[in-house]
């Protein structure tokens, strides 16, 4: 899990936890579920494992000129 101490800054472009990876694919889910006006949890429990809940999802069906 995440350490309570960064949680606040784990979407921050760049910011990495460890010393792995390059620190912007957080940073790419937040600006897109901001963008699209959905909402994302996040539940860490420090040693054990971490959980992230994207919700809010709306979607919207257009008609095709193929459908019957």
């Amino acid at each position: 899990g995440i350490a309570s101490a960064i949680i606040n800054d784990i979407f921050k472009p760049y910011f990495r936890g460890t010393s792995s990876g390059h620190g912007i694919g957080l940073a790419i889910v937040k600006k897109l579920t901001d963008a699209s006006s959905w909402q994302i949890a996040v539940q860490s429990e420090e040693n054990k494992g971490t959980t992230m809940k994207i919700s809010n999802i709306k979607i919207f069906r257009t008609s095709s000129k193929y459908e019957n």
